[in-house]
């Protein structure tokens, strides 16, 4: 299971958000690490709010081979921020399982 942490900056987090995030981020991206080892599931989101009651998510992720994963978004929604950044740290999963992933052209 994904391991999610949650903070934030000029935003409380509430339960309510962290179970949020845990549903629509966590699960979704724990789908797409099913064969790796669960220490290396843990993903860091930070929340923060600008001036202009924007919300700035980035999230966090390290995987083997010490590569490590980082997306961010702004948006002035935060369900559509957090669905923004899922479909960021995806794609940017399936990259890295692709690279590591051993084709065969025969």
């Amino acid at each position: 299971m994904m391991n999610v942490i949650v903070t934030g900056k000029n935003f409380s987090v509430t339960p309510k958000i962290e179970k949020v995030v845990n549903l629509k981020l966590g699960k979704r991206l724990d789908k797409l690490l099913q064969k790796f080892d669960d220490s290396l599931k843990t993903i860091y989101v930070h929340v923060q709010k600008d001036k202009f009651d924007n919300y700035l998510l980035s999230c966090e992720l390290t995987l083997p081979k010490k590569e490590k994963i980082f997306c961010e978004t702004k948006h002035i929604k935060f369900l559509s921020a957090l669905t923004d950044l899922q479909q960021k740290a995806e794609k940017q999963i399936k990259r890295y399982k692709d690279s590591v992933t051993p084709y065969s052209l025969g």
